[in-house]
């Protein structure tokens, strides 16, 4: 069976200790905990798993070490579908990717990573063959995968760029980096300069850009909360616009439980997005739009963005039109939350749509500024930029150096 999407990129074995609530992490203090879990991590565990709970024939491709965690990484996502392991590429050199998640119930988590594996992943591990099979290409994480985003993310146009010589419709998320580490001495605005013209959708989290693009900013409102939360939504909408001016179709800031913020470009840029491109262009472009979260009862928000990019791009790829594309992705990544790993709670679109049935409705919370309208038959408020396009936008602030 041919993909309809590839997931490509970062993959990992995701070590979860149940936390009690109210837990704090103080030396010299032993902590009790509940059991251990393990879960396939990361964008290709995540939003592959999740892509094919909800019925999208997918492809996952990343690399693998030859180690216990490898083989116990291939096992968990065996048992989704056999199919889910075979394209996973085994790496002798380099051990399993890995991560222990700290996640206190109803506080957002913290992440312990050891890169491994993925620090080999290139753009060649993603065939030519597979992307001449397929409609749509997610690239997960560049951030943590070495080879891709070394000299200035040559890795991540030259794959972008042969996926798109394809047609094959590109999408992109990014991930919190160590701003100690490598990854933190990179020149990320140079890098994102020079793969965003050739990504379609756009699909990190505003906590994210903000840490790659204004880390002292980052650093400030890190210390008092979450970003998502605290950041307001002037400035989301301000660090989204300057996204979208670098060249892509659409841009989708995830903002945790305040939702999603999303603007895109031109009916012709959107037009041009390759296979899975909308088919109301029109309907599309030049959009300026909040859309608020499910309510959900949280456990652990790991993963749950990913979660959210499957809804998406389920919709994206089902031919759904722009407010049920949304909704799909704001929907499932509600469902993600309320469980400790990102999977656990995509249990498929028509449970979702059963659940949405009974009563489910969405979190409005007050208008994200002064200048937005309630649209209650789409789902989302409209921004004052709604509508108008990009090179009309002449009072942005600049948050690219």
């Amino acid at each position: 069976m041919s993909p309809d999407a590839v997931v490509a990129g970062h993959v990992c074995l995701d070590i979860i200790p149940a936390l009690p609530r109210g837990a704090r992490f103080v030396p010299g203090q032993m902590i009790e905990i509940g059991g251990t879990g393990f879960a396939a991590g990361g964008a290709v565990a995540n939003t592959g798993v999740a892509l094919h709970r909800l019925g999208v024939a997918v492809c996952l491709v990343g690399r693998v070490g030859a180690d216990r965690y490898g083989d116990l990484l291939r096992h968990i996502l065996a048992g989704h579908a056999a199919h889910l392991a075979e394209a996973l590429h085994r790496d002798d050199t380099a051990a399993t990717a890995h991560t222990y998640i700290l996640s206190v119930p109803g506080a957002d988590r913290m992440l312990v990573h050891h890169a491994g594996s993925n620090a080999a992943f290139r753009d060649t591990d993603v065939s030519d063959a597979l992307l001449a099979a397929a409609r749509a290409l997610h690239l997960g994480y560049p951030p943590t995968l070495e080879q891709m985003y070394r000299d200035d993310g040559a890795g991540t146009v030259a794959l972008l760029t042969r996926a798109r010589a394809a047609g094959v419709t590109t999408s992109v998320d990014m991930t919190q980096i160590d701003l100690a580490g490598r990854t933190g001495a990179a020149d990320w605005p140079t890098i994102l300069r020079r793969f965003l013209p050739l990504t379609d959708l756009f699909l990190p989290s505003v906590g994210e850009m903000l840490q790659l693009l204004d880390p002292a900013r980052w650093r400030r409102l890190a210390t008092q909360g979450d970003v998502a939360t605290l950041l307001p939504a002037r400035d989301v909408a301000a660090l989204g616009r300057a996204l979208l001016a670098m060249g892509p179709a659409l841009v989708m800031l995830k903002c945790g439980a305040r939702g999603l913020y999303l603007c895109s470009a031109s009916a012709a840029r959107l037009a041009a997005a390759g296979h899975a491109a909308p088919r109301d262009a029109a309907a599309w472009a030049d959009r300026e739009l909040w859309v608020p979260a499910y309510p959900a009862d949280l456990v652990g928000t790991n993963g749950a963005g990913d979660a959210a990019i499957a809804g998406f791009l389920m919709g994206v790829l089902r031919g759904f039109g722009l407010s049920r594309s949304l909704d799909a992705a704001v929907a499932v990544g509600a469902c993600s939350v309320e469980h400790a790993d990102a999977i656990a709670g995509v249990s498929g679109w028509p449970a979702i749509m059963q659940r949405k049935a009974a009563g489910w409705r969405r979190d409005w919370r007050d208008p994200p500024g002064p200048a937005w309208r309630r649209d209650d038959a789409a789902g989302w408020w409209c921004g004052p930029r709604d509508g108008a396009p990009l090179a009309s936008h002449t009072d942005d602030e600049e948050l690219i150096p």
